[in-house]
């Protein structure tokens, strides 16, 4: 297997990290990225992949939880795991990223996005694989209305507050 260059690296690192931190283990990353298992595990090792998935995955209510325990221990006149501060900026935060407004808003701008991009895509397909191209593009695309349409109901029926 040839070596890759510096910036190819990275951007590989990037993505691989990306998926596993949305939960993809570590062989599909590999397998994904057409790497060997072994160098996607030392880039994880490495830089502790595990921590930072654990990070991603805490919940609101986790969070809570640790403030309340930092509150708890200012009760007991112990010194707080978390300053007051940071505790207001940790809650405002997930209660911004759990608003399901704005997190339907973000899913329509991505698919948004998304939908450009594919675009371009079939206007820069060779010629005799314009046709494949696009009609991956239209199968991607009727699932993206699916996701929205879903996403949207969804919302509606948890109501807004």
């Amino acid at each position: 297997m040839a070596r890759l260059s510096k910036s190819d690296t990275q951007q590989k690192k990037a993505q691989g990290k990306d998926m596993y931190l949305r939960g993809v283990d570590l062989d599909t990353v590999a397998t994904y990225l057409g790497l060997k298992s072994s160098t996607v595990f030392r880039w994880a090792q490495v830089e502790n992949w595990e921590d930072t998935r654990k990070l991603y995955q805490l919940t609101p209510t986790e969070i809570k939880r640790a403030v309340l325990d930092s509150w708890d221990s200012v009760l007991k006149g112990d010194k707080p795991k978390v300053s007051a501060d940071m505790a207001v900026k940790y809650a405002r935060a997930f209660e911004l990223c759990s608003d399901p407004r704005r997190l339907l808003s973000y899913c329509y701008e991505v698919a948004k996005i998304l939908r450009a991009q594919l675009l371009k895509k079939v206007e820069t397909a060779p010629k005799n694989k314009k046709e494949s191209v696009l009609n991956f593009v239209k199968q991607v695309n009727e699932e993206l209305d699916i996701m929205e349409d879903k996403l949207y109901k969804e919302v509606m029926k948890n109501g807004i507050e």
